[in-house]
Order: structure tokens, then sequence, then C-alpha cells
């Protein structure tokens, strides 16, 4: 992927993206991150973007053709076989893997 499309892309999601409603609810579920040290707190919403904004640009440097993603503090980042780039906030989610149930037979 071209680098300009890569960073036009990054930059469409940061603009789109609901930073403050993802900001507001981890406030109120107290969704702590690691700040060192031992310790944690909730992150401001500078850091929230922050961290979002690394994870589509580490995801979007991946192997073309490939769907790929990468994910923390509740961030999913995805590369589509067709170079499209999505960002998911996920506060639940639960796979089935079918390679589970193949091996069960």
């Amino acid at each position: 992927m071209k680098k300009e499309l890569k960073d036009k892309m990054i930059a469409d999601i940061m603009d789109e993206f609901d930073f403050e409603k993802v900001h507001d609810i981890m406030k109120y579920l107290n969704w702590e991150w690691a700040i060192g040290n031992g310790e944690s707190a909730v992150p401001s919403m500078w850091r929230i973007m922050e961290q979002a904004k690394h994870l589509l640009e580490e995801v979007a440097g991946r192997e073309d053709g490939k769907c790929s993603y990468i994910s923390t503090g509740g961030f999913m980042a995805m590369k589509h076989e067709d170079c499209s780039l999505t960002l998911h906030f996920v506060l639940e989610s639960f796979d089935a893997d079918i390679e589970f149930y193949e091996e069960e037979e």
C-alpha cells in the first residue's frame, strides 16, 4: 500500500472515530491502562487517540493481501485483504474457532 494512501486512510479514521465516546465509556467503567511503575489510570483522550493511531500504523504496515489485526487496551485495528483499514473499540467479544470444533469430532 502506498504511504500516501495509508496516511489518508488513517487520518480519515482518526477524524471520524468517536474517541470522546470511548473516553466517556472508559471513565464510566474506570477502565485503566498501565502507566508505569506498577500504576494504572484511566487514559486521557489524547493517550487513547495516540494508542489507536499507533495500532493503525502498525497494522497498515503489514503485508498486503492478507487479513491482519492487532489489539490492546480495548482497541482492535484491522487490515483487510483488500488493504482497507478498520478500528474497533471492543467491550465484549467471543470467538468460536472452527479448528477447536473439528478436533472434537
